[in-house]
């Protein structure tokens, strides 16, 4: 079975690497230079910290269909921050408690004299994230196994309701990566626009709609055998 969530190291790296309008680098952005060290770093911290820079990049962070978000909840212990987390996916709506990391299970490694692992900090991200990905998958796969949702998905739309404005629907368009008028012409008086799987990033479409506020109907259909 194909991963749930997937980690493209290669769009990763081009991640880290790009420039925003304000000049300084992607790396810098998610706090990612200089050298990580177990004595001192927070590996929960740092993955939850790339998680939300990374959400809406389908290409360095992808989900399969009916997966729109994936999140770590910060957990600790008596003493406080343990520096691990509850990893939670949400697939086809609902969110599964996937498992929880310590901090060994997200960035791990040979240590040195002194018992401290250390590396460069974007090496330990990358890390952490595809710990976050493989747990996240082994939820959404035994989710499919016990809800009898394993099989072939054959059809899948999503509705957005409250989209009213030209602007809206292109906005959406380039969002998308589509050219100007690949969806259409705007409609005027309509509540709602519905898009399909063939020609549509539908988790795209739907993260995007949920940030505006935007109602989403979706509708699945999906070729179980025996």
């Amino acid at each position: 079975m194909t991963p749930a969530v997937t980690l493209d190291r290669k769009a990763f790296v081009q991640w880290l690497r790009a420039r925003d309008g304000r000049g300084p680098r992607g790396v810098q952005r998610a706090s990612l230079e200089g050298r990580y060290s177990s004595a001192v770093d927070d590996p929960a911290s740092m993955v939850e910290d790339l998680l939300g820079l990374l959400r809406g990049t389908s290409d360095v962070l992808r989900y399969a269909p009916g997966v729109s978000d994936v999140e770590i909840w910060r957990t600790a212990d008596s003493d406080g921050v343990d520096q691990g987390g509850l990893v939670v996916v949400t697939v086809d709506g609902v969110e599964l408690s996937a498992a929880h990391l310590e901090a060994g299970d997200l960035v791990y490694g040979d240590t040195d004299d002194e018992g401290i692992l250390r590396m460069a900090r974007w090496k330990a991200g990358r890390m952490a994230l595809e710990a976050v990905a493989a747990a996240a998958s082994t939820a959404v796969a035994d989710y499919a196994r016990k809800t009898g949702q394993g099989g072939q998905l054959t059809e899948r739309s999503v509705m957005i309701h409250g989209l009213t404005t030209e602007e809206q629907f292109r906005a959406l368009e380039a969002h998308l990566g589509h050219s100007h008028g690949w969806m259409g012409r705007f409609k005027g008086g309509h509540s709602g626009i519905h898009l399909d799987h063939r020609d549509h990033d539908l988790d795209a479409t739907i993260t995007w709609a949920l940030a505006q506020g935007l109602t989403v109907e979706q509708s699945r259909t999906t070729l179980l055998a025996p």
